[in-house]
């Protein structure tokens, strides 16, 4: 059976309370909420949530509280998961009873936004059940003592700037992407092996670039011979760009790049965004003398596979150097 209603924190504690098995999947969690889904005594907590450095920063999460919810009940008690962009907001206790909708593990969430929610038992808790057991291979767990070690490393840059609740000042990118490198770190643990120096030289690029009339060549060639963060953006998108079409897995996506227009921002089909955005996920820890996927992950927006959430990032010039990669590419005929 399902009812819809607002989130009820009371509701969800007593669920929790009765569970032996608890369920949580919640992108964004305060400190005061995380105490509504201590399971019952000698139960387990599994809990999903993101691991993004950017909303430590913001405050939309606390690294912190999680980690001594995980010392008050034990570290044999939890099993933590993770991924960049989780959105998912479940609670499931013992597959027998669930809660999904719209409400985040936050005081707001269930007490001044409006929000709605789902509430299940029976047959359609199972069926929750059944989604759940789905979507769990497409995070990473994470042990409790290297989220430990990670809270410890990162908390200096969380707490530092918490004024600039929205937007880390440019003196403290550093330190961010220094908290991204670590995330990506735990999420991908094992660094495939990746043939950086079949990358053809980005001078190379901006060449063939300058022989072209389309507005995207133009924006590029303005962008990299700029002064600013997008200089960087340009060669972090070239030489990310290069390695994915590059490698044997995404090469056949190769000719439809090549037929995508490219003036203004291209856009590219749903299938190279998702085959994009599967590359960068199993490679954010590789780097090269002139590249680091890790701080292009940083730059584009969780709709490219980033951890940008708030603005574009470096969507546009990414969106615009794919499809051109594709042709320089072809053009020179490199495999």
């Amino acid at each position: 059976m399902v009812r819809f209603a607002y989130p009820k924190q009371e509701l969800l504690r007593q669920q929790c309370r009765s569970g032996e098995e608890v369920l949580v999947s919640a992108p964004f969690y305060s400190a005061e909420s995380l105490a509504w889904v201590v399971p019952a005594a000698n139960g387990r907590l599994e809990f999903w949530t993101r691991l993004n450095p950017n909303d430590f920063v913001a405050g939309v999460s606390d690294p912190a509280a999680l980690v001594k919810l995980v010392d008050c009940l034990g570290a044999g008690r939890v099993t933590l998961r993770m991924h960049r962009a989780l959105h998912a907001k479940i609670y499931l206790v013992d597959r027998k009873w669930g809660y999904v909708g719209s409400a985040n593990l936050t005081l707001a969430a269930f007490f001044t936004n409006v929000e709605a929610m789902a509430e299940m038992d029976g047959e359609e808790a199972e069926a929750l059940a059944h989604l759940v057991d789905i979507m769990r291979p497409r995070l990473q767990e994470v042990s409790v003592d290297d989220f430990r070690s990670f809270v410890d490393a990162t908390k200096d840059v969380i707490e530092k700037y918490p004024e600039h609740r929205q937007l880390v000042p440019e003196e403290a990118q550093g330190e961010l992407q220094a908290a991204i490198d670590l995330a990506d770190d735990l999420l991908v643990p094992r660094k495939p092996e990746i043939d950086h120096e079949r990358a053809p030289r980005l001078e190379d690029f901006i060449v063939f670039l300058e022989r072209r009339n389309e507005s995207s060549a133009g924006e590029l060639i303005a962008r990299h011979r700029g002064h600013s963060n997008l200089q960087g953006h340009v060669k972090q998108s070239y030489y990310g760009s290069v390695l994915f079409l590059l490698h044997p897995a995404y090469a056949s996506l190769r000719p439809g790049l090549v037929q995508t227009a490219v003036n203004h921002v291209p856009r590219v089909s749903r299938e190279v965004e998702e085959k994009w955005i599967e590359f960068l996920d199993a490679h954010a820890g590789i780097k090269g003398p002139d590249f680091d996927l890790s701080v292009l992950r940083r730059i584009l927006p969780e709709s490219l596979g980033g951890y940008t959430t708030t603005g574009g990032g470096a969507s546009s010039t990414f969106r615009r150097t794919l499809p051109l990669v594709a042709r320089f590419l072809d053009e020179h005929k490199i495999e």
